[in-house]
């Protein structure tokens, strides 16, 4: 009760000075950067969190009376929420409806002006100020229809991790939208990825503007090595690719080989859930696998963890099928295995299955390698990147050689049958670029890059009927390609 009758007398000042306002600002978006959602809801009794609600309280009541004692009333009821409820998800939504109202409200401090007592001679300066507020609030607004061009074109997803954004009213509490509209550039110079080319009149607009749940938006502005502007874009893309694609009402496509085929419900095995198990009998990943699809089942099931020169495939013997909305949990021994102790790039999911009518599919989910509290051994975490299912297609490739050296290079054979011929083909790569990306004289990572690019640039020249002998030597590639690990992917992708 003493904190109530606190907050309402402060509140009661309501004296903020618009010289001051900025300060507060910048404090009020530290201090809700500094709160972890997941940690406040397991510990609402925290005494450094309550103490940080109360600051932003403080600043808020003297801005404005209602809005202090407003968000001491949420978080008041998040916590006897917290203390007395058993539904997680009940609780969950009291502590965003708390984020949700601390960030609007900074927000809206941040934008509105505060028209401080001026001397009649100060008039036209004051004026002069007012006109460049005005025109910095316009600028940061996001109009309505670019909104609904963001939220219908991702289908109310998580551009990162597929969850539906809107979580639906029970029967004592309403709707809650956990949708964020990000910025791929922030709408100012000093914000993540702000220091960009992009005018500032255009960073409102859909173009810039990324559709993600809160857990993901936090991510991607404290990550900023991983989510650049170009990796931001490419998700967005590729998200709203597939929800056009699963939303797409049925019609006649041609297929790769001329045979038309139906545009279909497919069946979309996608990653869930993650966990650690351990004991006496060794480390283990649990994997939950879910068949998303709403009407298609997924038959002749298969996993593998896979990453850049690393790959452990599930068993023929393990194969399994899953009926629409159906879930398998597998589990994969991770002590021994490589990845236990050693960090593998591009490390994912990748789930293999076929649908009634023969068709085999693969979908990927990103996994994250996390070191334990100890430092001893990393753990596997499912990752925030979905890679939506693609239909598997026989190039005719039957066997790669082991690699071998010829001068400065380093190649493999690669054995093709194509219109009922057999073909040989050598792919090399130069020793530079083997260096350049950190692969070196390792035969095993050398056979991983040549097997990647090899197929790819095959792939490539069957689809313009140009089989041939294929060398990649860096003066045939952007300077970028040179760059580290990155570089490979570059090039690999590029293909």
């Amino acid at each position: 009760m003493r904190q109530v009758q606190w907050v309402k007398m402060i509140g009661l000042r309501n004296n903020m000075k618009a010289e001051d306002k900025p300060k507060y600002v910048e404090e009020a978006r530290q201090i809700l950067d500094s709160i972890d959602l997941d940690y406040l809801i397991a510990n609402p009794n925290d005494l450094k969190e309550i103490r940080k609600i109360n600051r932003l309280v403080a600043i808020f009541a003297n801005f404005s009376s209602n809005d202090g004692q407003e968000l001491n009333r949420l978080f008041q009821e998040f916590q006897n929420c917290a203390r007395r409820s058993t539904s997680a998800g009940t609780i969950k939504n009291r502590a965003v409806d708390v984020l949700q109202f601390i960030d609007g409200k900074i927000e809206a401090m941040d934008l509105y002006v505060i028209n401080d007592p001026i001397e009649k001679n100060q008039s036209q300066k004051s004026t002069k100020k007012m006109t460049i507020k005005t025109e910095s609030r316009s600028r940061r607004q996001i109009l309505d229809r670019d909104l609904k061009l963001l939220w219908g074109r991702a289908g109310n997803r998580c551009s990162i991790c597929k969850d539906e954004l809107a979580a639906k009213k029970t029967k004592s509490d309403p709707d809650v939208i956990v949708g964020v509209h990000a910025h791929i550039v922030a709408d100012s110079i000093n914000g993540p990825r702000g220091n960009s080319d992009l005018p500032m009149d255009q960073r409102h607009l859909y173009d810039n503007l990324i559709l993600l749940c809160m857990k993901h938006s936090k991510i991607i502005d404290e990550q900023l090595s991983k989510y650049t502007i170009q990796e931001l874009h490419r998700i967005k893309n590729e998200h709203e690719a597939w929800v056009s694609e699963r939303l797409s009402p049925p019609e006649k496509v041609i297929g790769q080989q001329g045979n038309p085929v139906a545009q279909r419900d497919i069946p979309v095995l996608d990653l869930v859930w993650t966990g650690p198990s351990g004991g006496p009998n060794g480390h283990f990943a649990q994997f939950k696998i879910t068949n998303m699809s709403q009407t298609q089942s997924a038959i002749d099931c298969q996993w593998e963890v896979r990453g850049f020169n690393y790959s452990f495939r599930s068993p023929d013997s393990d194969r399994f099928s899953l009926q629409p909305n159906f879930s398998k949990e597998v589990m994969f021994r991770i002590d021994g295995e490589r990845l236990f102790n050693e960090e593998i790039p591009e490390l994912s999911l990748v789930m293999e299955y076929k649908d009634i009518n023969g068709n085999t599919y693969f979908t990927r989910r990103e996994l994250n390698q996390v070191r334990v509290p100890s430092d001893a051994f990393y753990e596997l975490q499912r990752g925030g990147i979905f890679y939506p299912a693609e239909q598997i297609i026989d190039i005719g490739i039957k066997s790669i050689s082991e690699p071998y050296s010829t001068g400065d290079n380093e190649k493999c054979d690669f054995e093709i049958t194509s219109g009922g011929q057999t073909q040989m083909v050598t792919v090399g790569v130069s020793r530079t670029f083997l260096a350049t990306w950190g692969v070196g004289n390792d035969k095993e990572k050398v056979r991983s890059a040549l097997a990647e690019l090899g197929s790819r640039i095959i792939k490539k020249m069957l689809s313009s009927a140009e089989l041939r002998d294929y060398m990649f030597v860096t003066q045939d590639f952007p300077q970028g390609y040179q760059n580290g690990f990155a570089g490979y992917k570059l090039l690999r992708d590029s293909l």
